[in-house]
């Protein structure tokens, strides 16, 4: 079974994309069984772990608060993935997994990253408890919006996305960590960022005939790999 998460930032296209992968014409040539969900789920952002993390940020124990939502929430990606391969499923697509962990929980580039670490080998036992290989796994990482604001209809989920700037350049450093072997993991080797090179106009809101053609080169990237 082959993974393809979609992370990056809020309004970058990434759910968007997975919903016209999974109802439009691009997977109809491939004689294949494929699901879509995302992480964390609408039922976990309600769950006493969530506003648990959510609202005790400043709580000297956060780092215990983050290992319990991480470890439910692990819990909640694991049944998702044994289900589908149980039931024969050759590609999954996922809105956020294993990177979103890492900025969202992780301690940032100038805290030796030990969060992340710890959150790498909780995915890691996951990973080797479903029997699924590191190759099968790919990350596309969309580092713009492409959309205006949404209206976040979950308030708690509201209040841990007010921080747009932060997040994005927590995901920067991210990945210059990944990409310097600071951090590492074998489910980071297929990892596919589109960054400002894909705006013709800076990182400015693209027209809706560039938003089409940026639509279609994803889409066209990501089909390549099925």
């Amino acid at each position: 079974m082959r993974v393809f998460i979609v992370e990056g930032v809020d309004n970058s296209g990434k759910s968007w994309i997975i919903d016209k992968l999974c109802h439009g014409e691009y997977l109809d040539k491939f004689d294949l069984r494929y699901a879509s969900t995302h992480f964390p789920s609408d039922e976990m952002c309600e769950s006493k772990e969530f506003k648990k993390l959510i609202t005790n940020i400043n709580s000297p124990n956060y780092d215990d608060i983050k290992i319990n939502f991480i470890k439910k929430l692990i819990e909640e990606e694991v049944s998702f993935l044994r289900a589908e391969k149980d039931k024969g499923t050759s590609v999954v697509f996922i809105d956020r997994f294993l990177i979103t962990s890492l900025v969202y929980q992780g301690s940032g580039l100038a805290k030796n990253c030990t969060m992340e670490r710890i959150i790498i080998g909780m995915y890691e036992e996951m990973f080797r408890g479903l029997d699924i290989s590191s190759v099968d796994f790919y990350n596309f990482i969309f580092m713009n919006k492409i959309q205006d604001d949404l209206l976040e209809i979950n308030p708690t989920k509201k209040e841990f996305d007010n921080k747009a700037d932060e997040i994005r350049i927590k995901l920067s450093s991210l990945l210059l960590n990944i990409n310097s072997g600071a951090i590492c993991s074998d489910y980071f080797d297929n990892i596919i960022v589109f960054d400002e090179a894909e705006f013709k106009n800076g990182t400015a809101r693209p027209s809706d005939a560039e938003l089409l053609s940026i639509t279609d080169t994803r889409i066209g990237i990501i089909v390549g790999l099925i």
